[in-house]
């Protein structure tokens, strides 16, 4: 029988949870470069679930978690990633905001989302964006309660939850 010390424990641990972590990132719509990048995680604490394929990072209000890779950077008190059968299924953001930002393609901007919760649905390419919704591409803006975007055909839909509080956009104007 092997015994194993805290440190071992601890070792094995974050050694399962960098593997996790560097295979989860795979999201179809990106750079191609990002998915070369290092994968970077700051956390207050995380959790691994091997058995359902979720990892959990969370932070604080004032030092959210923040996971990085590539131009894409995601923020929130609590980010959760799930995977199915080794591939990238699920990211959900939560946080007061959350924060989404990524480049799709090397000739557009990078686009920027902040709500409440975030969830980016991988095998469908839509981000969510629900509670205090914004969505930022090329200083043009959309806020609404919620905001549905495509990242495969670049449409966004966006909702009020009521008349208080309409959807606003601001469109800059082209330059010549």
């Amino acid at each position: 029988m092997i015994s194993s010390t805290p440190f071992d424990q601890h070792f094995r641990h974050c050694s399962w949870l960098a593997l996790i972590t560097l295979c989860w990132c795979n999201i179809t719509l990106a750079l191609p470069e990002d998915a070369n990048q290092q994968i970077e995680v700051q956390a207050s604490s995380s959790e691994l679930y091997l058995d359902i394929g979720l990892v959990i990072y969370r932070g604080t209000s004032t030092n959210p978690a923040r996971i990085t890779q590539g131009s894409l950077q995601i923020y929130g008190t609590e980010i959760r990633i799930e995977r199915n059968e080794g591939a990238l299924k699920k990211i959900t953001a939560t946080g007061t905001p959350a924060r989404f930002q990524q480049q799709l393609e090397v000739d557009q901007d990078i686009i920027k989302a902040s709500g409440l919760t975030l969830d980016f649905d991988n095998s469908a390419g839509i981000l969510n964006i629900d509670v205090e919704a914004e969505f930022i591409q090329a200083g043009n803006t959309l806020s609404g309660h919620h905001i549905d975007y495509d990242m495969r055909a670049q449409r966004a839909n966006a909702t009020s939850r009521s008349d208080v509080e309409p959807v606003t956009m601001t469109i800059l104007p082209q330059q010549p």
